[in-house]
């Protein structure tokens, strides 16, 4: 069977039926024995053999530690089992000499399953109707305990999914997904978001803002791990619901970057476009606007440069509109940078323009000094592209931000 645990099994029922037995200090095959005793033949029928010694009342209380995973506590036990305390420390003696279970010390407080295969055998010997209940019961004792941890979250979101109620697996799910997103754990984010995502639309809640939002999380996910497909697919799906200017104009970002990441520059271009008309922006695509547009850019960067100690007062609504045209930008930059050199020129001084005056001291106003340092370089001019360098750099320290800071000093060793 090459199974070291069907090993083990195999040798354990030989000695118990007295097949192999020790004898003037060695081992010794009984093969009489061997041809008239009916052996298991796998695994499975070697547990069972071993469950089945069992009362079914004794099955049914280490069941429920089955339902609680692969491991599980004994006072966990003891509040779920209708069983009284002498019924189950009857049981779990009997499972432990069976070898079924294991446990640390102190005793019975902390209970294991030996094998994976054992827990799975407990675990599809209850109904599913049955199985439902005892998950729920399993959540919410977890759900009263005062203490909390990140890991707890998980484990009760596990039991309402699998208890199958609806409202439950509503409030745990979503911030389940959250949680392992923040963890970088983005399979299991996305296994609990589309949970999430199923139970709202089965509830005619497709329209709703929670409904968009887990949609939003999804996407973000995709687009991280370059599933670019399935992220535009979400998006057009959620679209047609999405009435608010800024939120459609936020959509529109992530198409142009999912396409951008798929090298279809014309759609991206078509939905950079789209996005930034919805926020006043006018993003110009002919060559003759193009070019108009570099040299208005050019006289305000002009301008700029020489009064460079003014930034505006800052206004949180307005501010948001100019950090997502600067996100736009930002996408539509590494595109042209690869598809047209006089649309880069312009879209990297407008948004660079956009920083200064409209956001000031900010991530945005950063990342622009540093665009703006890497083309001055490449031109060649290095004094003003080390000058912009050395911009960037000091405004990231000062924001704290590690990543930039990295990426500017990458820069110098350009």
């Amino acid at each position: 069977k090459g199974n070291p645990f069907y090993a083990i099994q195999l040798l354990k029922h030989l000695y118990e039926h007295n097949i192999i037995q020790k004898k003037n200090g060695c081992w010794t095959l009984d093969w009489e024995k061997v041809n008239i005793h009916s052996i298991p033949g796998t695994l499975i029928d070697f547990i069972l053999k071993r469950i089945n010694i069992l009362a079914q009342r004794e099955k049914e209380v280490i069941a429920i530690g089955a339902v609680a995973g692969t491991s599980f506590s004994n006072t966990m036990l003891r509040e779920i089992s209708t069983e009284d305390n002498r019924f189950i420390d009857k049981c779990l003696k009997k499972a432990h000499q069976l070898q079924l279970i294991e446990t640390r010390k102190p005793f019975f407080q902390h209970i294991s399953f030996v094998h994976n295969k054992i827990h799975d055998a407990f675990y599809n010997s209850i109904g599913d109707t049955k199985r439902k209940a005892i998950h729920e019961e399993i959540a919410g004792y977890y759900e009263k305990e005062e203490s909390w941890n990140p890991k707890k979250l998980f484990f009760i979101t596990h039991h309402y999914i699998n208890s199958y109620n609806k409202e439950k697996t509503l409030e745990y799910a979503e911030k389940a997904g959250t949680a392992a997103r923040h963890k970088y754990a983005h399979d299991e984010a996305v296994r609990y978001f589309k949970i999430v995502k199923k139970i709202l639309e089965a509830k005619k809640e497709k329209r709703t803002q929670r409904w968009v939002e887990v949609n939003t999380q999804l996407v973000e996910i995709y687009l991280l791990n370059g599933r670019c497909d399935k992220a535009i697919k979400i998006v057009y799906n959620v679209l047609p619901f999405i009435k608010n200017k800024f939120t459609k104009a936020e959509y529109y970002c992530i198409l142009a970057t999912a396409f951008y990441r798929k090298g279809d520059f014309k759609k991206c271009e078509e939905f950079g476009r789209k996005g930034l008309s919805l926020l006043g922006e006018y993003l110009p695509v002919s060559k003759k606007t193009v070019l108009l547009g570099l040299c208005k850019e050019l006289i305000v960067h002009g301008l700029h440069s020489l009064f460079s100690f003014f930034y505006p007062r800052k206004q949180k609504i307005r501010m948001r509109k100019y950090e997502l045209i600067c996100k736009f930008y930002s996408v539509l930059l590494w595109m042209y940078v690869l598809s047209d050199l006089m649309k880069f020129l312009r879209s990297m001084l407008r948004m660079l323009h956009l920083a200064e005056s409209k956001i000031g001291k900010s991530k945005q106003l950063a990342y622009s000094y540093h665009g703006y340092a890497g083309l001055c370089v490449s031109i060649p001019m290095f004094k003003r592209g080390l000058m912009y360098i050395d911009k960037a750099l000091t405004l990231r320290k000062e924001l704290n931000d590690s990543y930039g800071i990295a990426e500017s000093l990458q820069l110098y060793g350009f």
